[in-house]
């Protein structure tokens, strides 16, 4: 079973879940932040640092540790979420979208 299947079973059943709030960009950091407990890293767009290509190689090293990646963008705007969409599309299978 997906982390992100796991974090959506877990959250459905109102169990208690851990996260981490990433606002710097570095793939490195956000990569250390997943140590066992942590459920989730959120990269932070709106308030951090984090650009477009930051968050690509931060979702990289999320995965890779096994905690699901999740991102706040920049702005409520369309064309800003369909390209976090349109990137994250097809990662781990059609359960993570």
């Amino acid at each position: 079973m997906s982390a992100s299947r796991r974090l959506r079973e877990k959250w459905a059943a109102g169990k208690t879940t851990y996260g981490a709030w990433a606002a710097l960009p570095c793939a490195f950091a956000a990569e250390l932040m997943c140590v066992p407990g942590i459920d989730y890293v959120c990269i932070d767009q709106q308030h951090g640092l984090v650009d477009y290509n930051d968050m690509v190689a931060m979702l990289r090293a999320i995965e890779g540790r096994g905690s699901v990646p999740l991102t706040r963008v920049p702005a409520n705007e369309g064309w800003l979420i369909e390209g976090v969409r349109r990137r994250c599309a097809g990662r781990g299978g059609s359960d993570d979208q």
